[in-house]
């Protein structure tokens, strides 16, 4: 009879323990999910994280090339610049050198009208 009810009572105690362990266990699958859940969302933001970092490196890129073709702009009308300055520097000597003869000449026969005598 002792023994009997110390396998009841033995057998009480293991159920008892059966069902913590069974609640422990039912806890831990749900902080499990839980986790796993948070997971999830952490890799779909480090997903679109990553599709933005794509994008901004592509826009990166592009402004990149943009401000190349400028400073090449800037380059060729720089050159131009100073093209059209030796150019025009050029014209001005030729037009003087050209044209001072014909400058004294006026001025050597507006004198000679206007003297006295």
């Amino acid at each position: 009879l002792k023994l009997r009810e110390t396998s009841k009572s033995r057998a009480s105690a293991l159920e008892t323990e059966l069902e913590e362990l069974s609640q422990k266990s039912d806890e831990l699958t749900v902080q499990l999910y839980n986790h796993k859940k948070v997971l999830g969302e952490r890799e779909e933001r480090i997903q679109e994280l990553e599709h933005d970092r794509v994008e901004l490196q592509a826009r990166v890129d592009m402004q990149d090339t943009e401000l190349t073709s400028l400073r090449n702009l800037c380059d060729h009308l720089a050159a131009t610049k100073v093209g059209l300055e030796e150019e025009q520097r050029s014209r001005s000597r030729r037009f003087t050198f050209l044209h001072a003869p014909v400058m004294c000449s006026l001025a050597l026969a507006a004198f000679l009208q206007h003297r006295p005598g």
